[in-house]
């Protein structure tokens, strides 16, 4: 018998308990459910049966068992034979090898090529039209990598990140109220006095983790397997600590986020002052805001549909506007993201808000609790990180809905009207 055959009763097996696994597995988590009052009398009997008639659709079953059966007698008779397979590919490369006019090529040219050829099966041995098991189970392409659903891309860490911190808390000092200050003095005259109050503030790392538990046989199935669990596990980790940066409350082991510490439009002197106010004019009023309280405002986060009605915007001409508007917030840089609201926009000093990492992502794997006697592998990633503003940088961002800005600015006769 050889390798290949070897493959597919082993490949015939794993299905088999596949099946049979799955459905015992559905019945219990089932039966849970009724136990618990989540599942009516007709809905659990309406799942036996379908599980039953699954179960007893003997045909993809009784396939698989005469399938299992015929290749397990030519398993017998190889395994009484007590032999390697003669037929295998190190087998063949051996004896080509270790052929004396083989040799003798070989050791005049330096270099032989070898060309070997397989044949395909004429059929599959075995196919399903249930979508359970894949159809021409033998005769498939693998592609590498894993299928998933695309994820909002990581805008806010990258554009707040400062570097590496030293250690797991971080104190830092805020001055208060200044009282007094220079002055231009007679000669003689005693000097100005200037005071002012400390405060200190601290910050503690917070750790992001995620485990997965994979299988030794699936590890082996799929080399690639690796690489593309380190990319799911980093991938959702980058995006919760992305979430937690806007939203975390700083309470306990949690990330301090943006929205925390936020304030509002504060208004400006342009407020009840501008005709037809629109987004792009609650924007350049809220930078100005910004700017009398001595930021500078470099960052607007976005949601997709408000670019995209600025982009759209167009004059009583039928021409976009789009260039026009984008000029009165220029210096500020636009990053969209579906993880601020429709209708809501955050301007930011990004300078003033910190975020520093203790620990680096990283990516573990080993053997936890019963790993071992269930074939399993843990896969961990894990970061420690610190995020937090001096408590007198709290007007360096403003998170506001375009709605309530553009109230604010909109002429007083014209909002009568």
């Amino acid at each position: 018998m050889s390798c290949e055959q070897l493959s597919r009763i082993l490949y015939l097996t794993n299905i088999l308990k596949f099946m049979e696994q799955e459905i015992k597995k559905e019945l219990s988590e089932m039966l849970n459910e009724f136990k618990k009052g989540l599942v009516t009398d007709a809905e659990m009997k309406s799942f036996v049966d379908a599980a039953v008639a699954r179960a007893g659709n003997a045909e993809e079953i009784e396939q698989l068992k005469s399938a299992i059966k015929e290749q397990g007698i030519v398993i017998s008779r190889f395994e009484k034979s007590g032999g390697v397979p003669k037929n295998d590919f190190q087998e063949q490369i051996k004896a080509f090898v270790e052929s004396e006019d083989n040799r003798r090529t070989i050791k005049s040219n330096g270099k032989v090529e070898i060309f070997l050829k397989m044949k395909a099966d004429a059929a599959p041995m075995y196919t399903s039209t249930t979508g359970k098991i894949p159809i021409n189970v033998f005769n498939t392409e693998v592609v590498p990598g894993i299928g998933s659903a695309p994820q909002e891309p990581n805008a806010i860490f990258p554009r707040l990140f400062k570097g590496m911190a030293t250690s797991e808390i971080i104190r830092y000092v805020n001055r208060g109220t200044i009282s007094g200050g220079a002055a231009f003095i007679a000669e003689g005259q005693v000097k100005p006095l200037m005071s002012w109050d400390y405060t200190q503030g601290m910050s503690t790392a917070a750790k992001v983790a995620v485990k997965t538990k994979i299988s030794t046989e699936m590890l082996n199935d799929f080399p690639y397997i690796i690489s593309e669990i380190n990319t799911l596990m980093r991938d959702d980790l980058m995006q919760e600590v992305d979430k937690q940066l806007l939203i975390g409350d700083g309470s306990s082991y949690k990330l301090k986020g943006i929205l925390t510490d936020a304030g509002g439009y504060i208004g400006s002197d342009l407020d009840g002052s501008v005709e037809r106010a629109n987004e792009a004019d609650a924007v350049r009023a809220s930078m100005l805001a910004m700017r009398m309280l001595n930021f500078t405002p470099n960052t607007l986060f976005i949601n997709p549909t408000e670019k995209a009605g600025i982009d759209l915007t167009k004059d009583a001409s039928g021409r976009y506007m789009s260039d026009e508007l984008l000029k009165i917030i220029a210096g500020v840089s636009i990053v969209e993201t579906t993880r601020i609201d429709p209708g809501k926009f955050l301007l930011m000093d990004t300078s003033k808000w910190v975020v520093k990492v203790l620990e680096n992502l990283r990516l573990e794997s080993g053997l936890v609790n019963d790993d071992f006697e269930k074939n399993m592998v843990t896969y961990i990633a894990e970061m420690r990180l610190h995020s937090y503003q001096n408590t007198i940088d709290a007007g360096s961002v403003i998170y506001d809905s375009f709605d309530t800005v553009i109230a604010a600015l909109n002429k007083t006769t014209q909002a009568a009207a």
